[in-house]
């Protein structure tokens, strides 16, 4: 998404818990157009921190794409309850941590997620 975006000519925070993986695209494109910026979505003061970096660098933010998630495969009542708990954080709370961030700027959320499942036999 990130690529596509700048090779429409957009302005790319990209956000990322390892932004070392983006280097060779930081090497292709100029800081007026791209923002490399770490970011754990389970951390809400990441997400503030993410958006004004955004805002200091290009003034306003107008699309989020947020697709960060993960799952684990099995059945419901036997996932553990650590590993459901940080799935809601990443899947849930932090939707709602960027919508209480984007209220801040004009802009809209589109999150995408991974959805699998696995019917036991």
């Amino acid at each position: 998404m990130t690529e596509a975006a700048l090779a429409q000519g957009n302005k790319v925070v990209a956000t990322l818990r390892k932004p070392e993986a983006l280097e060779s695209l930081q090497a292709k494109y100029s800081a007026d157009k791209l923002l490399v910026t770490k970011l754990d979505v389970t951390k809400p003061d990441e997400i503030e921190s993410a958006f004004a970096k955004a805002k200091e660098a290009f003034g306003r933010v107008d699309v989020v794409f947020n697709n960060a998630g993960w799952g684990a495969l099995g059945e419901i009542e036997g996932t553990p309850d650590d590993q459901a708990h940080a799935m809601f954080e990443v899947r849930i709370t932090s939707t709602m941590n960027f919508n209480i961030s984007l209220d801040q700027l004009p802009g809209r959320l589109y999150s995408l997620e991974q959805q699998t499942s696995r019917r036991s036999r």
